[in-house]
């Protein structure tokens, strides 16, 4: 039992110095001479596991800070952070359905995990798919109303959103009527629930009715403003989603950047 204990201290001692492989080895010979001990050892084990594996994700060594974090699941640490350094691991080295599985499965084990359904975001922006990203990020909200990193990401599509808007502004006061529906649809993927997004892609989309061929649409982005400004006045086309469409006009209008050659 002195003998098992002595490792153990030398077993922190290396720990201490970050010699992760020499202490895994102490606590090793621990576990040899003193079975009783054994719920201890593993626990301690798999700690110094963790740490290892923190200290290569530091140095961006991702395979080998993966090899150790799933080494300390198995010893069934309870620390979520191996798992949510595990999931950054798996996204650094481009293995994205595994870790799509993996967030998936650990969201069907625990549905308020808000860390989880950021992570989760994050991926589905990474691959465009934005739908099921705010689904995600309203998901963790919901858990957690001052999530930081869910409303940092949220912030960065609404900042998304504004800067695909005024790129269809720019690009619809050049003619490009086509790009301008693109960039304007952009924008609502990014924020759905900004009514001026929809406002200008009816408008986009009403002036590219009007257009009949490609080289009138020079003229088409002169008369963006000013035709379709009163068609949305008429009698009965004020209103939709609770939002009249001449405000939403003003405010969608209203941070135009400045004019560039097209």
């Amino acid at each position: 039992m002195v003998q098992a204990e002595l490792y153990e201290q030398r077993a922190e001692a290396f720990l201490q110095l970050c010699d992760f492989q020499s202490a895994k080895l102490n606590l090793m010979k621990v576990l040899a001479l003193a079975p009783a001990q054994e719920q201890h050892c593993l626990a301690r084990l798999a700690l110094v596991l963790d740490l290892q594996g923190q200290c290569l994700l530091d140095q961006e060594l991702y395979s080998e800070a993966l090899e150790s974090f799933t080494q300390a699941a198995e010893l069934q640490l309870p620390i979520a952070l191996s798992l949510s350094c595990s999931i950054v691991c798996l996204a650094a080295l481009g293995e994205f359905p595994e870790f799509l599985r993996v967030l998936n499965r650990e969201l069907e084990e625990d549905v308020r995990n808000p860390d989880m359904y950021v992570l989760r975001a994050f991926f589905y922006k990474r691959f465009g798919q934005l739908a099921l990203c705010h689904q995600d990020i309203q998901r963790a909200l919901e858990l957690e109303p001052q999530h930081r990193a869910a409303q940092a990401l949220w912030q960065r599509l609404l900042r998304q959103g504004q800067e695909a808007k005024a790129q269809a502004v720019l690009k619809a006061l050049c003619g490009d009527l086509r790009g301008a529906l693109y960039e304007i649809s952009f924008a609502i993927e990014s924020d759905p629930l900004a009514a001026e997004f929809f406002t200008l892609r009816y408008l986009f989309w009403g002036t590219a009715g009007n257009c009949c061929s490609p080289p009138d649409q020079a003229a088409c982005a002169g008369c963006c403003s000013a035709e379709l400004l009163a068609m949305m006045l008429k009698p009965g086309v004020g209103w939709t989603r609770g939002v009249c469409f001449p405000l939403a006009l003003d405010k969608a209008l209203g941070q135009q950047p400045a004019p560039l050659s097209c």
